[in-house]
């Protein structure tokens, strides 16, 4: 991967304004930078390159709110920085639950009286995935159940990768609220 070299002008004006050729010369600008600083804070490789389109879409959606005043590639790292831990601990909490869920269920399967209550959060599980949106349900599946990455989700749905982050987000709230109404359990 070859780094950009550094173009000392950027189009602020440009890019507040919406022009592509803009947007395109500071991502061609900061693309790999962005990339290797997120890869020195989450040590991943795939989680670089979520944090490198994240940190773009955040910049082309709140392009209104840049200041020409401040220094541009500050703004952008602290962007990057932010987003990276933000990233982090979503990794985290993930890790976390999946962890409680596993030694929850490992631990319930000791006994009869366990393996039925075991059977009975999952048949809520199953319940809750059902009720969710067709689309949701099957993005939640691909990436959940089947171990299919957003990219490939992105690509077969012909969606965005954002959008099968924000649905399976959605998804995973839902089921969340699901199992607290129906099963008293909080996740």
């Amino acid at each position: 991967m070859r780094i950009q070299p550094f173009v000392k002008t950027i189009d602020i004006t440009g890019l507040k304004s919406g022009n592509r050729l803009s947007f395109e010369n500071v991502y061609l600008q900061y693309k790999d930078r962005v990339f290797f600083y997120a890869l020195k804070i989450t040590r991943s490789e795939e989680l670089a390159e979520e944090i490198v389109q994240d940190v773009f879409v955040k910049i082309w959606t709140n392009r209104d709110k840049i200041d020409p005043k401040y220094n541009f590639s500050s703004f952008v790292f602290k962007v990057t920085h932010n987003h990276a831990i933000n990233v982090l601990k979503r990794v985290a909490y993930e890790r976390v639950a999946r962890e409680k869920i596993s030694k929850t269920s490992k631990n319930r399967i000791t006994d009869t009286e366990d393996s039925v209550v075991f059977n009975d959060y999952m048949v809520i599980m199953n319940k809750a995935v059902k009720a969710l949106p067709p689309k949701r349900k099957s993005i939640f599946d691909m990436s959940r159940n089947k171990g299919i990455s957003h990219d490939e989700i992105a690509e077969m749905m012909g969606i965005s990768k954002n959008t099968v982050k924000s649905q399976l987000v959605k998804a995973t709230k839902f089921i969340k609220n699901y199992f607290a109404v129906n099963a008293g359990m909080t996740i």
